[in-house]
């Protein structure tokens, strides 16, 4: 009996040894328990006609399963939070926020639909995590990214592996039409990051001269202040240009995306 309870009391000590290195552990939990809070609170928000606390408790209850101990021990695509997959509350709140950006698109200032889009973006990138081979994802990203970031090469390699994607699914129609759009463009910025790095490159291996220290000047900074008369800008970047100087966001955005919509956040799923 004595050994019984030596042997207990030595367990117990092993218990309290994991929960003060395993860290990691405790946090997995927290987060599960807040994934499940946060989407019994978007529930009732959302029926209670609380669109913006439910936008906001559905993307928490995503962000917190992703990190939950289920999602690190079986794949994100099995993990579920009180019974709802993790790509089910993922697309609520996706839902939640493109309606949400394209509500503003012919209203908001810049600065608050830039702040939108860049949940949505962030959005996106999670969803491509929980279902890496769903080519909408990608498709949906390199949408934004062209709003957004107006960084064509980034687009690109999205609009890539959406095309690399298993299987046939309508959206790849709309992603090779999108890299024709912006092959241009694409090609241009691949030029300046090339140079970029050629000059990043060379002004590493200058000697310092700690009393003349100045940045290296950047292709694509000092091509863009004269971009606007560059014949290298394709003719959409130019009117999505007009178009933001006026104020019209959405417009711009559809220039550069070739007509492209965060619409297709709610077709393409």
């Amino acid at each position: 009996m004595r050994s019984l309870y030596r042997n207990l009391g030595l367990i117990l000590v092993l218990i309290m040894l994991c929960g003060v290195f395993c860290p990691e552990a405790r946090a997995d939990r927290q987060s599960k328990v807040e994934a499940e809070r946060s989407l019994l609170q978007a529930r009732k928000d959302e029926a209670g006609g609380n669109s913006a606390a439910a936008r906001m408790n559905y993307t928490n209850a995503f962000i917190f399963g992703l990190s939950s101990r289920d999602s690190y021990r079986e794949s994100l695509a099995a993990v579920s939070i009180l019974g709802e997959p993790l790509s089910s509350v993922g697309r609520k709140a996706v839902s939640m926020q493109s309606s949400l950006v394209e509500s503003g698109a012919h209203g908001a200032s810049f600065d608050s639909r830039r702040d939108e889009m860049v949940k949505l973006q962030n959005l996106y990138n999670r969803m491509e995590e929980v279902e890496p081979n769903n080519p909408n994802w990608y498709y949906l990203e390199a949408v934004v990214t062209c709003e957004l970031e107006h960084h064509y090469v980034k687009a690109r390699r999205s609009l890539v592996r959406c095309l690399r994607c298993p299987g046939s699914s309508p959206v790849k129609g709309k992603a090779s039409k999108l890299l024709a759009h912006i092959k241009a463009a694409a090609d241009q910025q691949q030029i300046w990051l090339d140079q970029d790095g050629k000059r990043a490159r060379e002004w590493l291996r200058k000697p310092i001269d700690h009393s003349k220290v100045s940045s290296y000047p950047s292709a694509s900074s000092s091509s863009s202040s004269s971009s606007s008369s560059s014949s290298s800008i394709p003719d959409y970047e130019r009117r999505a240009r007009d178009a933001e100087s006026r104020g019209d966001y959405g417009a711009a955005g559809r220039f550069r995306s070739g007509n492209a919509s965060i619409k297709d956040s709610s077709t393409h799923w």
